[in-house]
C-alpha cells in the first residue's frame, strides 16, 4: 500500500490508499479486523476508502490479497480520531490566552480573540487540553496555581472556570492523562509533582503530592499511565516516578540519571519503550531504553541537535521526531528506528523565526511551531511517509507565548443561531435578519430596533451576547443586549456619552475593551466593557491628527489603525494591555484617500482600500510596534470602500461603489508565500446592489453578505471554497438605506 499508517479525522474522507501487488491476478480482497464503519476495502480493487463515522483507537489491520495459488498479507495502522477543532497559545507578559479555530482542509487558523486570566492567575505557561474538547488546564507560573478554561465550542473562545492552588511553586508544566482524568503538575520548587483527580465539570482535587529536587521542570507519561518521566534543569537529570494503579498519585522516584545540559523538553515512543530528552544546552537529544517493568532509562545513544535544540515532539505515526532549533531557526527531523529508537537526521526545515513549542494536529498531518520571541505561530505540512515539511502559512500571537494546546473537536457541543444586524441612515433603525444555517439565507425576523438618533455602525461583542451601536447625531455609543433565541436586540442601560461625532466602534478581541472613533473631534477612545452586567466604563482617550474616517483593530487586539481619507495618511496606534492606554507609535503616508482598512486574520499584513486610486494596498505589520511596510498593490473596482476577509485569510472582498446603477465586489486571493506575485492575485468580480457599502463574511467562512444603500438592500453570497468565487446571490430588500453591517455567526 502506499500509506501504512493513516491517522483520520472522524466525518473526513480517506484518501484512497492503493495497493501494489506484484504475480498472478488478484481473485479476492479481505481485511481483519473488521475496519472502522465508514471505511471500506474495495473487493475488486483492494482500495481502502470512505469516510468513517466513529471514533476507533489506532489499530493494526491486515488486508489479504489472494487467489487460487495462495495469498500475501500487508499491516496497515488506522484509527480515527476527532479534529483538531481549537488552537490555543498562553502569554506570560499579559496572562492571557489567545485562541484560533483550525480549517479541517488547510489546518490555517482562524483568530476568535483571547481571554484575560484573572487577578489569582498570572503569567500562564504551560498549557494541555482535555480530550473531550471541553477544558483546557493552565500553569499560572506567577501565582503558583492551575486554571480552568471552559471551550465554548461554536466560538472558538475559551473562558476561566476556576482557579486551583498548587502545592509546588513556579509551576512548569501540565500533563493529563490519557483518559483526561488526572492533571500532573510538575513544579520546579518545593513540592515538585503532584496529581490532580479531573471531574467532569473540569474541577481539580489534590490527589497527592511528591518531593523531588529543585529545578523540576519538563514531564511526560508513559502511554499505560504507570510511569511520570521528570527532568531537573538544575542537576541535569532525568528521573522515572511510579504513579499508583489505584489513586494515580505519584508513589516514589527511581535514581536519577545523567543527560545533557539543560534538559528542557521529553518525548515517549508510542510503544513506551524509549524516551527522548531534548538538552538544550548540550546542543543534543539523549535517547534512552526503558526498563518495560520500572520506566527507568538507561542511555543508548546521543544525537546532535544543532545549536540549542529547545523542543522536541514525535509524530502520531512513531517514525519520526523533530526539534526546533532556538539559535539556528531551523527544525531537524529524524527518522526513528522503532526496534532500537535510535535517531538518523533526515532534513533541516528553516524557519522564519525561533521555534520554542512544537505540537501536531491530531491527525499528525500538520505541525504548529510557536516562536515565543517572534509572537507568532507556524504551519507546516508534514509527510506521514518521508517526514518532510512544508510551511504553509503563519499567524500573530500575543507576547510571549510559552504554551501552546490543540482541543479537539467538542461532539456534544451546543450550537448558536447566527443573525444579521444592519443599520438604517434614513429611518434611523436596526433590521434584524435570521441566517439559514444550510443556505445561509436572510429573512427578517423581528420588528427593527428604532432610535432617536442616526446610527453609523455596529460592532458584534466575540460572545454574540452584545451589540454595540454609534449615534453619531447624539455623540454616544448604545449597548444592545441579543435574545440569543430570537435575535432581537434590547438596549441595555442608557446610551453612553462619547466625543462628538462618533463613526465607527471596534471590540476588542477579549471581548472586555470598546474602541469608539470620533470624526468631528478628532478622538479615538476605549471602554472597558464587563460581559457579566453590559457595563461600560471609559478608560482611555487619545486626541488624534484631523478628519479620521476608518478604525480597525489587529486579530491579537494589540494594535489599532485609523484612516484619514482626507490626508492620505494611516495613523498607528497602540493599546496597553493593563492600562488601557492608547498611544500614537507611528504614521503612513498613503495616496489615493485609503478609505477602508482590515488586518488580515493572520495578523501579519493589512489592507488599505484607496477610493481615489481604486486600488489596494498590502502592507507588512510589525510584530514589535505595529508599523506599516507597504508590500504590493491590486487594482479592485471603482472607488472602493469596504474590505473583508474570510476566517482564515484566504480570499478578500473589496467592496467599490463604482456607479450610481451597480456596484462591484472584487474577489483577491492572498497565498503567504507568493512573494514573486506580491501576495494578492485577482480571482474575479460580483455585482452586488447599487453603491454597495458594507462587506462581511460569516464565520464559518461560506457566505458573504454586501448591503447596498442605494438599491436598499442586502444580499448574500455562497463562496465557493477552492477558488473564493461567490456564486448563487440573494438578495432581500430593506425598505430604509442600509449604512452599517455586522453579523453575528458561529463557526459551526
Amino acid at each position: 500500500y502506499a500509506r501504512d499508517f493513516d491517522l483520520v479525522a472522524k466525518g473526513t474522507a480517506l484518501a484512497p490508499n492503493v495497493p501494489t501487488v506484484a504475480g498472478g491476478a488478484v481473485q479476492g480482497w479481505s481485511v481483519s479486523p473488521a475496519l472502522p464503519a465508514g471505511l471500506t476495502l474495495d473487493p475488486a480493487t483492494g482500495v481502502l476508502s470512505g469516510a468513517a463515522t466513529t471514533l476507533t483507537p489506532l489499530s493494526s489491520y491486515t488486508v489479504r490479497a489472494s487467489n487460487a495459488v495462495g495469498f500475501t498479507e500487508f499491516e496497515i495502522e488506522l484509527g480515527i480520531v476527532a479534529r483538531g477543532e481549537t488552537l490555543v497559545t498562553t502569554s506570560v507578559s499579559d496572562h492571557t490566552l489567545s485562541t484560533y479555530a483550525i480549517d479541517a482542509d488547510s489546518g490555517w487558523l482562524a483568530p476568535t480573540g483571547h481571554a484575560v486570566t484573572s487577578s489569582g492567575s498570572k503569567a500562564p505557561r504551560s498549557a494541555v487540553a482535555h480530550p473531550s474538547g471541553r477544558f483546557v488546564f493552565v500553569a499560572q507560573r506567577a501565582s503558583n496555581a492551575i486554571s480552568v478554561f471552559q471551550h465554548d465550542a461554536p466560538t472558538g473562545r475559551v473562558s476561566e472556570l476556576a482557579v486551583s492552588a498548587t502545592a509546588g511553586s513556579d509551576p512548569s508544566q501540565v500533563l493529563l492523562s490519557a483518559d483526561g482524568n488526572v492533571l500532573y503538575v510538575i513544579s520546579q520548587n518545593n513540592v515538585h509533582v503532584e496529581a490532580f483527580a479531573v471531574s467532569p465539570t473540569g474541577s481539580l482535587s489534590s490527589l497527592g503530592t511528591l518531593a523531588l529536587e529543585d529545578g523540576a521542570w519538563a514531564g511526560e507519561l508513559s502511554p499505560d499511565g504507570s510511569v511520570l518521566w521528570v527532568t531537573n534543569v538544575t542537576t541535569n537529570t532525568l528521573r522515572a516516578v511510579t504513579l499508583s494503579p489505584a489513586t494515580h498519585a505519584p508513589l516514589s522516584a527511581g535514581a536519577p540519571v545523567s543527560t545533557g545540559l539543560a534538559p528542557t523538553d521529553v518525548s515517549v515512543s508510542r510503544d513506551g519503550r524509549f524516551l527522548y530528552v531534548n538538552c538544550q544546552l548540550g546542543n543534543r537529544i539523549d535517547v534512552f531504553a526503558l526498563d518495560p517493568l520500572t520506566g527507568h532509562p538507561s542511555r543508548n545513544q546521543i544525537q546532535t541537535a544543532g545549536n540549542q535544540p529547545v523542543a522536541i515532539t514525535l509524530a502520531p505515526s512513531g517514525k519520526f521526531l523533530y526539534a526546533s532549533g532556538s539559535v539556528d531557526s531551523l527544525l531537524r527531523t529524524y527518522a526513528v528506528d522503532r526496534t532500537t529508537g535510535r535517531l538518523t537526521e533526515l532534513a533541516v526545515t528553516p524557519t522564519g523565526s525561533r521555534p520554542s513549542l512544537l505540537t501536531f494536529d491530531t491527525t499528525g498531518a500538520r505541525l504548529y511551531a510557536v516562536a515565543s520571541d517572534a509572537y507568532e505561530v507556524e504551519i507546516f505540512e508534514a509527510s506521514a511517509t518521508t517526514g518532510a515539511l512544508a510551511r504553509s502559512e503563519s499567524v500573530r500571537t500575543r507576547e510571549l507565548p510559552l504554551g501552546l494546546a490543540i482541543l479537539p473537536e467538542v461532539a456534544t457541543a451546543t450550537t448558536k443561531s447566527s443573525y444579521a444586524y444592519v443599520s438604517t441612515s434614513d429611518a434611523d433603525e436596526v433590521a434584524v435578519f435570521s441566517l439559514d444555517p444550510q443556505s445561509g439565507s436572510l429573512a427578517s425576523i423581528v420588528d427593527p430596533l428604532p432610535s432617536t438618533g442616526q446610527r453609523q455602525d455596529l460592532a458584534v461583542h466575540p460572545s454574540l451576547e452584545w451589540v454595540f451601536a454609534t449615534l453619531a447625531n447624539d455623540g454616544v455609543v448604545e449597548v444592545l443586549s441579543v435574545n440569543t433565541h430570537s435575535g432581537a436586540l434590547v438596549p441595555h442601560g442608557l446610551p453612553v456619552p462619547t466625543a462628538a461625532d462618533p463613526i465607527a466602534v471596534a471590540c476588542d478581541p477579549s471581548g472586555e475593551r470598546l474602541h469608539v472613533l470620533s470624526a468631528a473631534s478628532a478622538t479615538l477612545e476605549t471602554f472597558g466593557f464587563q460581559p457579566a452586567t453590559g457595563t461600560l466604563t471609559s478608560l482611555a482617550s487619545l486626541a488624534l491628527p484631523p478628519a479620521p474616517s476608518a478604525v480597525t483593530i489587529d486579530p491579537t487586539g494589540r494594535f489599532l489603525y485609523v484612516a484619514r481619507r482626507g490626508f492620505d495618511r494611516i495613523e498607528v496606534l497602540s493599546t496597553d494591555p493593563f492600562t488601557a492606554q492608547l498611544t500614537h507609535t507611528s504614521s503612513l503616508a498613503l495616496a489615493g484617500e485609503p478609505s477602508a482598512l482590515a488586518v488580515l486574520p493572520n495578523g501579519r499584513y493589512l489592507l488599505a482600500a484607496s477610493g481615489a486610486d481604486d486600488v489596494v494596498t498590502l502592507c507588512e505589520l510589525s510584530e514589535l510596534d505595529g508599523s506599516l511596510n507597504p508590500i504590493a498593490t491590486r487594482p479592485v473596482g471603482t472607488l472602493p470602500i469596504s474590505i473583508a476577509s474570510d476566517p482564515f485569510g484566504r480570499f478578500l472582498y473589496v467592496g467599490s461603489r463604482d456607479t450610481a446603477t451597480v456596484g462591484d465586489i472584487s474577489i483577491l486571493r492572498f497565498d503567504p508565500n507568493a512573494l514573486l506575485t506580491g501576495y494578492l492575485s485577482g480571482v474575479g468580480t460580483a455585482w452586488a446592489g447599487q453603491n454597495p457599502v458594507a462587506v462581511r463574511v460569516d464565520a464559518s467562512g461560506s457566505y458573504v453578505y454586501v448591503a447596498a444603500e442605494t438599491s436598499r438592500d442586502v444580499t448574500r453570497f455562497s463562496i465557493e471554497r477552492s477558488t473564493g468565487l461567490l456564486q448563487q446571490p440573494e438578495a432581500i430588500g430593506m425598505g430604509a438605506t442600509p449604512r452599517g453591517l455586522a453579523l453575528s455567526s458561529t463557526r459551526r
